[in-house]
């Protein structure tokens, strides 16, 4: 429903009670292309897509941060607290 409105919530009521699934299929094609050029030119401006950072990653840019630079004698041995984790 958000993506057919357009973020414009005004038009929920109208979308909801006067249009059919099958009226809507090129609407959520339309819609869908849309969102994908916005994420295209974000993309673009921003240098390309950031892929998420590893726990190594993570720790390695942690101790940086702290000054603690111990790259070549860290044993990397980190352990992870997880919701299954106690």
């Amino acid at each position: 429903m958000v993506l057919l409105c357009g973020g414009d919530i005004s038009k929920r009521d109208g979308i909801l009670w006067g249009v059919t699934f099958e009226e809507c299929k090129p609407w959520i094609e339309y819609r869908r292309r849309e969102v994908l050029f916005r994420e295209a030119v974000i993309a673009f401006l921003t240098g390309g897509e950031d892929r998420p950072e590893s726990p190594d990653e993570a720790y390695c840019r942690t101790c940086k941060a702290a000054k603690r630079d111990h790259c070549d004698t860290c044993s990397r041995n980190i352990r992870t607290i997880g919701k299954d984790h106690v």
